[in-house]
C-alpha cells in the first residue's frame, strides 16, 4: 500500500467520487464501453474501484496518492498501468499513461480517461 505524500492536507479531498471510465483507445483487445467507477480518497491516499462496496469485498483496481495541491497519481494493482490527474472544485479528472513497452511490441496500448464528481 502506498504511503501518503509528505505535507498532504489531511481530509481536504477525502470522500467518494462517482464517475466514468471512458476508453480512448479502440483496439479489439481493449475495453470498448464506458463503465461506472468510484474513487475513494482518504488522508492523501486514493483508489479506483468498480464498486463502492466495502474494501474487503471489492479490491481496488488502481491505488495511489493525492498531493496537497490535488495532483493524483495511480498505479494498477494487477497490471503495469499508470494514470495521472487532478482534483479541483469537487471534480476528479485523470488519464492513463500509455505503456511504452506495449507500443514498442507493436500493440496498441489500452488507455482510458476518468471523470468523477465528489458525492
Amino acid at each position: 500500500m502506498a504511503t501518503a505524500p509528505a505535507g498532504a492536507t489531511a481530509g481536504l479531498f477525502d470522500g467518494w467520487y462517482r464517475g466514468q471510465q471512458i476508453p480512448t483507445s479502440f483496439d479489439f483487445a481493449c475495453r470498448g464501453r464506458t463503465r461506472s467507477i468510484w474513487f475513494h480518497v482518504q488522508d492523501g491516499l486514493i483508489d479506483l474501484r468498480s464498486s463502492r462496496r466495502h474494501r474487503g469485498i471489492w479490491k481496488p483496481e488502481q491505488t495511489g496518492t493525492v498531493s496537497s495541491g490535488g495532483d493524483v497519481a495511480l498505479r494498477g494493482t494487477k497490471s503495469s498501468s499508470f494514470a495521472v490527474g487532478r482534483i479541483a472544485d469537487g471534480r476528479l479528472t485523470a488519464a492513463d499513461i500509455p505503456d511504452p513497452l506495449v507500443a514498442q511490441a507493436g500493440r496498441t496500448p489500452c488507455t482510458s480517461r476518468y471523470e468523477a464528481v465528489r458525492e
